[in-house]
């Protein structure tokens, strides 16, 4: 029986064509050139699993606009050429190139089909657009995308690429802030993806027109596409990640816990804040300034009778431990009497628009025009104009509003602006070197350059400190300069439940540092919707509540002593898991692998596993499972094959089964697998090396790791070798356990120190030998089967063995 499809052929743009009659083909070091009668599409492997396509309509070559990709071209490869096709072969994937009009497929070194083209239909191009077409197996899934509403799952829907500030109102909308699209496949056990370098407006039809057609469509005259194979998911995330750069590695203080708000109005209620937080004890680690403290909104000054000693105020909240993050928006003001925006008039800085002309829109402080990020120049002179809050004591810059997000008109009330009539497309023109380039092919990329002017402010004034930059736009490769923020949601439960696939996706998409607003931005959060919402936002990558202007007070106190309480034990909990925490931003920024993981990354043979996406797996062994719906005292949680421990209770539970845990309020469920290895300090502080150091070591039947990453957790002097690397590796053995500590690498200086250790899940008392020789001094408690004692850690090796009875 043959499989028919029909469809109805939507009407082409004038011009859109197929590339037709090969006239010259030309091998290079790095790939493959084909000279088509209408265009050039040039073939490059960058590494064994990631192929580009390059299609272009004119012959001469252009700048490339964006700079997202920053792996270049140098894998070796291998072309077949025969009358009937093109064969372009790597390590691990090859490309087949049929003669006529140009198509390809896709197959691994074993002769497995990955990717065709849709029958009839190959790439085609015009002056002003693309369009690819690929064909959707029966069985194929599709996921990432990076935030997208609606779940993890990307199958049969229309995805659009434009960055635009939606608002509260139009939350669940698409497009969103950011743009990331990178889409992964999966079918039959293997993992692939397609990125499409393209900053413009973009659309990925996942087959919601026609269930088989793969299609992307963007708005640009030529195409860089970009083809990368796992096979494993791990493997695919590591290779994005590769191609377009890792996160950075923040500073420890960034991993603590942020309480912000639009607005904190004056320095008295900020040292407020602060005050309340310490007497109640619970841990905070940097205060957000939003537009207030601004001087009529405008960037880079200071409200003085709100903020009379801003430099004071910092100076006294670092000595608590506090650091202090201020909002910047791109929009100068045209003003006579503004400094930065007649610099940027006088110098020419500034983005014009279709007649060349200064583009000018509303923004927070009124009229204003946008700075043009693509010129190094330019974001040169934005770099400069952070010197002074640099200097004032901010430790920390919040890019917001850099879509940009800009309008026709507004009402202004006191404190209160509101936005009418928001610019969706505006008409600006970039200069980029002797070209000048439309706002339509860049926007996407527009808020990533004010972050990568805003990372250059931190090295030209805090030369050796490790910049914190948190923004709301970006594009693919934003977590090389920023951490991002999920946006404006609303005090909902539908917005927590969302705001696990929002962070998954963008850990699937590079985007490791990232969070949602915890309590919701818009709207009256109530008690049992924050104490929800704070169990899984203190463990958020990126952790901070934040809300909006006229919205309820939402500080953890602000809901009666009950849910202060779980706040309360919630955010000591993540302090005291900073060592476990760490460790895993440090493996970010080496691998590209996310801090939150679907369960189908960590167990991808288990089907039901890749079908969850309300439980998280928080680096390689925590398993949370939270509450995201009202008046709930119970979640059901599935658990994949092998032992589960509750956290909580010490209770020992076996997959794969689906199991109903207690969630009374002040609980959220978390499960640990078994060869878990965890890193606690005793303390809720940010330290390091980390005081009071402390394992909990989950005996089983897997053989497992952990390693343990310190540095000053402030400069970059880690880059020097100036970190402490070590390995913990627990094996099972018929008569009980070994744990291996491996010698300690780097150059960072640990005096020795005391290291406390629990074992969990033991059979009998043990004897216990540290380094082959048996010790006394541990504490065995019977009704738990767990064992704990203390070793003294200096540089050196150790083995420690637990043999039963």
């Amino acid at each position: 029986m043959r499989l028919k499809i029909r469809f109805r052929r939507e009407k082409s743009k004038p011009g859109l064509e197929n590339f037709i009659g090969l006239q010259r083909v030309r091998e290079e070091r790095e790939g493959v050139e084909l000279r088509y009668y209408n265009g050039l599409v040039r073939i490059h492997s960058l590494c064994p699993n990631i192929i580009r396509v390059g299609l272009r309509k004119e012959f001469a070559s252009s700048e490339e606009i964006s700079d997202a990709v920053i792996l270049k071209p140098g894998a070796t490869y291998q072309l077949e050429r025969s009358p009937e096709q093109l064969v372009f072969s790597t390590e691990q994937i090859k490309l087949i190139i049929p003669e006529g009009a140009f198509r390809f497929e896709i197959y691994d070194v074993s002769g497995k089909l990955l990717s065709r083209d849709f029958p009839g239909l190959g790439p085609m191009l015009s002056g002003e657009g693309f369009e690819l077409y690929r064909y959707i197996f029966p069985e194929e899934e599709f996921y990432g995308l990076g935030d997208k509403y609606g779940g993890i799952f990307r199958k049969k829907r229309l995805w659009r690429f434009w960055n635009q500030d939606i608002g509260s109102g139009r939350f669940e909308k698409d497009p969103r802030y950011s743009s990331i699209p990178f889409l992964i496949c999966y079918r039959s056990g293997i993992y692939y993806g397609w990125f499409i370098e393209h900053a413009g407006y973009l659309e990925i039809d996942t087959g919601k027109r026609y269930p088989f057609l793969l299609q992307f469509k963007g708005k640009e005259s030529s195409a860089n596409l970009y083809f990368l194979y796992g096979p494993t998911l791990k493997e695919l995330v590591m290779a994005f990640s590769q191609l377009v750069g890792k996160s950075f590695l923040p500073p420890v203080w960034a991993l603590g816990y942020h309480q912000s708000r639009y607005s904190y109005f004056s320095q008295k209620e900020v040292e407020k804040i602060a005050e309340e937080l310490k007497k109640r004890d619970i841990p905070l680690s940097a205060i957000h300034l939003d537009i207030h403290y601004l001087d009529k909104f405008k960037p880079f000054t200071i409200d003085k009778k709100r903020f009379p000693a801003l430099k004071n105020l910092a100076e006294e909240l670092e000595r608590e431990g506090i650091r202090l993050v201020a909002i910047i928006d791109p929009g100068l003001k045209v003003d006579k009497n503004y400094s930065p925006y007649l610099e940027a008039k006088e110098k020419g800085y500034l983005c014009e628009d279709e007649k060349g002309e200064e583009y000018h829109r509303r923004l927070w402080p009124g009229v204003c025009a946008l700075p043009d990020f693509f010129r190094e120049e330019v974001r040169e002179f934005w770099a400069e104009a952070h010197k002074r809050l640099l200097e004032q004591g901010i430790s920390g810059i919040w890019n917001d509003m850099n879509e940009p997000s800009l309008w026709r008109y507004d009402l202004r009330m006191g404190k209160l602006v509101i936005p009418l009539k928001k610019e969706k497309a505006p008409k600006i023109v970039h200069k980029i070197g002797e070209q000048r380039i439309s706002h339509r092919l860049l926007r996407n990329l527009y808020g990533q350059k004010q972050c990568e002017a805003t990372r250059l402010a931190f090295k030209k004034f805090l030369p050796n400190k490790r910049p914190f930059i948190l923004t709301r736009s970006g594009f693919a490769g934003i977590q090389r300069f920023a951490g991002i923020w999920t946006g404006d949601s609303k005090s909902r439960f539908e917005h927590l439940a969302q705001s696990i696939p929002q962070i998954l996706s963008l850990g699937l998409a590079g985007v490791s540092f990232a969070g949602a607003d915890i309590g919701g931005y818009a709207g009256d959060c109530w008690d049992e919707l924050y104490a929800r919402w704070i169990q899984i936002g203190a463990f958020y990558p990126f952790c901070r509540t934040h809300s909006a202007i006229r919205s309820r007070a939402q500080e953890p106190y602000q809901f009666g002593a009950e849910v202060e309480k779980i706040a309360k034990e919630y955010i000591r909990l993540r302090y005291r898991l900073l060592p476990y925490i760490y460790s895993l931003f440090w493996q970010a920024h080496q691998t590209g692998l996310p801090i939150w993981r679907p369960l189908m990354m960590e167990f991808p043979l288990d089907h039901t596993a890749r079908m969850i996406e309300d439980q998280i797996m928080f680096g390689d062994f925590l398993m949370l499972a939270p509450v995201v719906k009202p008046k709930t005292l119970e979640r059901r949680i599935y658990l994949p094959k092998g032992n589960w421990i509750d956290f909580w209770e010490k209770k020992v539970f076996s997959g794969p089964s689906w199991v109903d845990f207690s969630a009374p309020l002040e609980r959220m469920p978390i499960l640990v697998q078994e060869g878990t290895i965890l890193a606690f300090q005793k303390s809720a502080n940010l330290k390091i090396p980390w005081e009071g150091l402390e394992l909990e070591i989950y005996g089983g039947n897997v053989r497992s790791g952990f390693q343990l990453y310190e540095d000053d957790g402030e400069s970059e002097d880690y880059l020097q070798s100036k970190f402490s690397l070590r390995e913990f590796c627990l094996e099972k053995k018929s008569e009980g356990l070994k744990l291996f500590i491996s010698e300690r690498k780097g150059e960072f200086s640990i005096p020795e120190r005391k290291l406390e250790i629990r074992f969990y899940l033991l059979k009998s008392k043990p004897r216990i030998y540290l380094d082959d020789k048996m010790i006394g001094d541990f504490i065995w408690r019977e009704e738990e089967n767990m064992v704990e004692l203390g070793i003294f850690l200096d540089e050196s090796a150790h083995q420690l063995e637990l043999i039963y009875h």
